[in-house]
C-alpha cells in the first residue's frame, strides 16, 4: 500500500455543489447587497482564488456594513439547496466507500460545518469517512495554508508524508505540498490551468484515484 490514508477535498472533488453556491453567493448579492456580479467573474476571479466574502465585497464596492446580511442570506439559501439538490460527482460514492475499506479516509473542505451537515441529510458523508474537518476547525487558516490538513492527519493518526490529498484546486494542491502530503489533482473546467504545474499526480477522474492505492 503506497498511502495509509487519502484525504479528499469536497466541493468539486467529491460533490456537485459549486453551482449551488454560486447560485446562493449571487442571488444573495443581488437581492441584499444591490450588487451584480457576473458568474464568470464570481468564479474566475472570486471562487477559484478562494477570495473571502468581505474581500469579494470590497472588489466590488459594496459597503461592508451589508456583509453580515449578504452572508446570512447566501449561507440559508445554499443550506437549503445542498440538503434538497447536492448530488455526488460521479463514481464518488464508490471511491469514497472502497477507499475508507482499504485505509484511513477523510474530508478536508474549506466550507463550515452547517453546509456539511447539510450535506449529510442527503449524502452520508459522515458515515463514510473517519473524520471531516470543515473551516469551523482551522482557526482562520484556510487553504493554501496546511493547517487543516495536518488536522485531518492527526485525527486519522497517519503521518502526513503517509497521506495524499485529492482535489480539484490550485489551494488543494498547495496546501498538501506544504503539509508534505502527496498532492493529486482532479482538474476540472474551473481548475485554473497553471495548477497542473505543481500537482505530484494527475489524474483524469476520482475513479483513478484508486490506481495510486
Amino acid at each position: 500500500m503506497k498511502f495509509d490514508a487519502v484525504i479528499f477535498d469536497l466541493d468539486g472533488t467529491l460533490i456537485d455543489s459549486v453551482m449551488l453556491y454560486e447560485k446562493a453567493y449571487l442571488e444573495a448579492c443581488e437581492l441584499v447587497g444591490d450588487v451584480v456580479i457576473p458568474k464568470e467573474i464570481f468564479m474566475e476571479k472570486i471562487y477559484c482564488r478562494g477570495v473571502s466574502l468581505e474581500e469579494a465585497l470590497q472588489l466590488f464596492g459594496v459597503n461592508l456594513t451589508e456583509e453580515s446580511a449578504i452572508r446570512k442570506a447566501r449561507d440559508e439559501r445554499y443550506i437549503a439547496l445542498l440538503a434538497s439538490e447536492v448530488n455526488w460527482l460521479p463514481g464518488a460514492d464508490n471511491v469514497l466507500s472502497t477507499t475508507n475499506s482499504m485505509v484511513s479516509t477523510g474530508i478536508v473542505t474549506g466550507s463550515w460545518r452547517a453546509y456539511t451537515d447539510a450535506i449529510n441529510k442527503r449524502l452520508p458523508i459522515y458515515n463514510m469517512t473517519r473524520c471531516v474537518v470543515t473551516e469551523d476547525d482551522t482557526n482562520g487558516k484556510r487553504k493554501p495554508d496546511p493547517y487543516s490538513l495536518f488536522l485531518a492527519a492527526e485525527q486519522l493518526n497517519v503521518a502526513p508524508e503517509r497521506c495524499i490529498y485529492v482535489g480539484d484546486q490550485w489551494f488543494d494542491v498547495e496546501a498538501a505540498n506544504a503539509a508534505g502530503m502527496t498532492s493529486c489533482l482532479i482538474p476540472n473546467e474551473i481548475t485554473p490551468t497553471d495548477t497542473k504545474n505543481t500537482a505530484d499526480v494527475i489524474v483524469a477522474n476520482i475513479r483513478e484515484v484508486l490506481t495510486l492505492l
